[in-house]
């Protein structure tokens, strides 16, 4: 089975898109296994919540209650970001998402960030219709 990362906009655009229905529906039925870094739920905070706090903390009560796999920074992670910061100047956040996908052993990063483009030797970007079609 494939590992795919997703990015925090990638997640928010499954979690609150129609058009993505049936990747959360993959990821829901373990068709594609995901995780995610614990630190998009400070992200979904900063951008959904900063229009609607309820609407964030209803996502993030869902992924809580997902299957997602939700892995925090530890100690490997940060060794990892700090790499990927030294190495390739991506911004904290970033570096901190890449390194959790890298450390799970996940093969891609869904996103449309430009970020991760110099990260691609190590996970590869894809977008979610890409994601989509890996099952």
């Amino acid at each position: 089975m494939v590992k795919i990362l997703l990015d925090t906009m990638a997640l928010i655009d499954i979690l609150t898109d129609r058009r993505f229905k049936r990747l959360a529906s993959f990821i829901d039925q373990e068709k594609i296994q995901a995780v995610i870094s614990t630190i998009s739920l400070t992200e979904i905070f900063k951008v959904v919540g900063s229009k609607d706090e309820i609407k964030a903390k209803t996502l993030i009560d869902w992924i809580v209650a997902s299957r997602l796999e939700k892995r925090s920074v530890d100690v490997s992670v940060a060794k990892k970001a700090g790499e990927l910061k030294l190495h390739y100047n991506l911004p904290t956040a970033d570096a901190l998402i890449a390194a959790t996908g890298i450390v799970s052993g996940a093969t891609h990063v869904v996103t449309e960030d430009v970020h991760f483009q110099s990260v691609k030797s190590l996970i590869k970007p894809i977008g979610l219709k890409q994601a989509e079609r890996m099952v």
